[in-house]
């Protein structure tokens, strides 16, 4: 182990030179104060991937500098693909997802509690550039595992809104079940809207399931669908009434 790259030993090994992948190392307990300071280094590496990889492993340890940084990445995947990492079946770029992960890594650890508030903003850039970058579940699973600030509702909305204007249904659905917690009369009108579009995605249609078992839109579904003539309207109201299920969920706003 002598010879190996100082760099690769920061991303990819543990502190006992054990080999690691870039998640286990994000989620490593109590790194020493001397390899975060090398990893804060790396922000300011010549080749980006490092630079990027960095970054994550900052954030999911909650290092301001870390915090700081994403900021910068997150600005940057707004108007261009970032390419650090691509989708091994679809090809698309997952840096987004690949951030998402680190933030939602920050929240499992539970680090400085002094930081919780640059991490809600992170959160909420996130929900911002969702339509503007190639994005699947990561996101919503985020938002439905941690409390949501409800300043970001409407921001939410407003990128569920985008996606339907690029007819994107598939990522806007990914949004759908955040609005079924929390803003549960709204997200009616949106599973109306998906029911009645030429071509529904098996995508869609699990995205407006797991929307369903939150406090009143389970409820709202089966007393206006469960005798529909809409065939799609339908087939969601009787998975609800076979899933009756309901876990925690937020107020109708």
């Amino acid at each position: 182990m002598e010879n190996e790259d100082p760099v690769k030993k920061l991303l990819y090994h543990a502190d006992d030179d054990d080999e690691l992948g870039l998640m286990e190392v994000q989620l490593m307990e109590n790194p020493s104060p001397e390899r975060t300071r090398q990893t804060i280094q790396l922000l300011s590496h010549s080749d980006e991937f490092v630079a990027f990889q960095a970054c994550l492993i900052l954030t999911a340890w909650n290092v301001a500098e870390g915090l700081g940084e994403l900021r910068n990445w997150l600005k940057k995947i707004q108007s261009e693909p970032l390419g650090m990492n691509h989708h091994r079946i679809w090809g698309y770029d997952t840096s987004f997802e690949m951030i998402v992960e680190a933030i939602d890594y920050n929240y499992s650890l539970q680090r400085n509690p002094s930081l919780s508030s640059e991490i809600n903003e992170l959160i909420g850039i996130c929900i911002s550039t969702f339509s503007k970058t190639p994005g699947e579940d990561r996101l919503s699973e985020l938002l439905l595992k941690y409390p949501v600030d409800p300043k970001f509702l409407d921001p939410l909305e407003a990128s569920i809104e985008q996606l339907i204007h690029q007819e994107n249904w598939d990522q806007a659905s990914y949004l759908v079940p955040v609005l079924g917690r929390y803003k549960s009369s709204r997200f009616v009108s949106y599973f109306e809207f998906f029911s009645k579009q030429k071509k529904q995605s098996s995508t869609v249609l699990r995205n407006l399931i797991v929307s369903t078992q939150y406090p009143g839109v389970g409820d709202e579904l089966l007393k206006r669908y469960l005798n529909s003539d809409d065939a799609y309207l339908k087939i969601v109201a009787e998975s609800v009434a076979k899933k009756r299920v309901f876990g925690p969920g937020g107020s109708d706003q």
